[in-house]
């Protein structure tokens, strides 16, 4: 039986292919102000013009120490553009993994 071939929608995640979609124009959010050691930084990409309220962002928590990365991990563990910039560092909301 032939596969099915990969969705082609931006921000599509193909089980069959494990493939991402990635969109070729991205807005992106940082929410980087007044960090220092041991705070994260946060970013988002999404669409161009994607409010900041609609569930289509995919969002990155980024951990430094003495100004190196050392941990980067996802909202609630995946990279799909399913999330609100809005809700980034609502714990309630997202975990990150």
């Amino acid at each position: 039986m032939p596969l099915a071939p990969p969705s082609d929608a931006p921000g599509a995640i193909d089980s069959q292919y494990r493939r991402l979609s990635l969109l070729l124009h991205q807005a992106i959010q940082l929410d980087y102000a007044g960090r220092t050691d041991g705070q994260p930084v946060y970013v988002g990409w999404a669409e161009p013009g994607t409010a900041t309220s609609a569930s289509k962002w995919r969002i990155a928590k980024l951990t430094y120490v003495a100004n190196q990365v050392t941990q980067v991990q996802w909202a609630n563990g995946t990279i799909a553009y399913n999330f609100k910039w809005d809700d980034h560092a609502n714990g309630a909301i997202i975990t990150y993994s």
